[in-house]
This record gives structure tokens, C-alpha cells and sequence, in this order.
């Protein structure tokens, strides 16, 4: 949670650019050795102080919301096609396979590159 913190403050330091560039560019730069001079160190836990991080709101956690969707849209695609029969014999456990891939997709895209990978890993490659 830690880390999600001291990404949501430096986002929001590299926000400021905009409006005060040179009190910004200070703001961000001195985060960033902090950063880098305690990760170097090996203290993960405490890349940035508390008090840097007192007016860092928590990011809303949507995971679970997110697995609901991917199921609705999995399985409800699954059954659709079952359903129908338009699937030919033999070919239900590819079709399910890309609708699966597809559902998850849409539910998590940042997740893309890890979903491929796992794909891969059914595929053989």
C-alpha cells in the first residue's frame, strides 16, 4: 500500500508541472532522490516519510468489481454459445478458451502482457 501512496503523491507533484512548473520540477525532483536514495538502501517500505505522504488519498480498490465483471462476461458468453449450438464438435474447448482470454481482456486491460503470457502457457509456447 505503501508504494501506491508514493505513486499517487509523485503523480500528483508531475500534475503541478503544469501550473507551477519550477516549485513542481523542485517538488518532484527532491521526491524522486528520496525515492531512489532509500530504494537504493533496500527500504522499500519507506521510499517516502509520513509526513510526505499525510494528504495521499488510498486508491479505491475495484478488484472484486472487476472479477464480477469478467465472470458475467465470461460465462454468459460461454452459456450464450453452448446455448445456440453454433459451435462445431470439437472445437468447444478453443472457442471457450478465446472467449475467456476476450473476457478477461476487457475486464482487466491493464493486465494484457500477463494474460498473453499465461495463454501462451496453455498454448505450449
Amino acid at each position: 500500500m505503501h508504494e501506491k501512496h508514493v505513486e499517487l503523491l509523485l503523480r500528483a507533484l508531475e500534475s503541478k508541472i503544469d501550473s507551477a512548473p519550477r516549485e513542481a520540477y523542485k517538488e518532484l525532483a527532491d521526491a524522486l532522490l528520496t525515492v531512489a536514495d532509500r530504494y537504493c538502501a533496500g527500504r522499500l517500505g519507506q521510499l517516502l516519510d509520513e509526513e510526505q505522504l499525510a494528504g495521499v488519498q488510498p486508491p479505491a480498490r475495484r478488484e472484486t468489481l472487476y472479477w464480477a465483471l469478467s465472470l458475467l462476461l465470461t460465462g454468459g458468453a460461454v452459456a450464450g454459445l453452448a446455448i445456440w449450438g453454433i459451435i462445431p464438435d470439437g472445437a468447444e474447448t478453443i472457442v471457450y478458451s478465446v472467449v475467456v482470454a476476450l473476457g478477461l481482456t476487457i475486464a482487466f486491460p491493464a493486465n494484457r502482457s500477463r494474460l498473453l503470457e499465461v495463454l501462451g502457457a496453455f498454448g505450449g509456447a
